[in-house]
């Protein structure tokens, strides 16, 4: 199935939020990638080198390269490696599940999203998603996200801890690049 590209028309705000929630995402998932077992432990079982999400209509994606069983944000797609394309079907939706209104789970369930690549292997990084939004998203957030709340552990509200002080620092550096 081919996607026809075209021309985004959303308000300022939305955008600069989805571009916003795009860095800290990812910064956040390399992060927890490098010191979450869970999360490494999922990583490890993918069978592909670069995860690419996108909102349809924006030039602005987020890649993940594969490293072992850790992830690393990249701007370069080698397009002959296996990878999967996760890309949102508008800027409403993407802008749904970056500031945790839905989980992945349900914006595929509601066509929100579309999928480009092996679907064992997008189930798997859902499920990194999902890691990384527990940890990510304060307590409150959860009731809407998940199903059931889930287990954190003291080690997890410690690498919270770390993020909520890395973050301005990476809102920093995000305005600095004027991404």
């Amino acid at each position: 199935m081919e996607i026809k590209e075209y021309k985004i028309k959303a308000p300022i705000f939305k955008i600069t939020i989805n571009k916003t929630f795009f860095f800290v995402l990812g910064k956040a998932a390399v992060f927890l990638s490098k010191h979450d077992f869970k999360i490494r432990e999922k990583i490890e079982k993918l069978n592909i080198d670069f995860i690419k999400l996108s909102i349809l209509g924006m030039k602005e994606s987020l890649i993940f390269k594969r490293r072992g069983n850790s992830l690393k944000k990249t701007k370069v797609l080698n397009d002959n490696s296996l990878k999967i394309e996760i890309i949102f079907k508008n800027i409403d939706s993407a802008f749904l599940l970056l500031i945790g209104q839905i989980g992945p789970e349900q914006g595929f369930w509601e066509h929100r999203i579309f999928l480009k690549g092996n679907i064992s292997n997008a189930l798997i990084f859902t499920e990194v998603l999902k890691r990384v939004e527990a940890i990510l998203f304060p307590g409150f957030f959860h009731k809407k996200l998940f199903k059931t709340k889930p287990e954190l552990a003291l080690k997890d509200y410690l690498l919270r801890t770390a993020l909520y002080l890395l973050t301005p620092v990476w809102l920093i550096e995000f305005l600095i690049r004027g991404n």
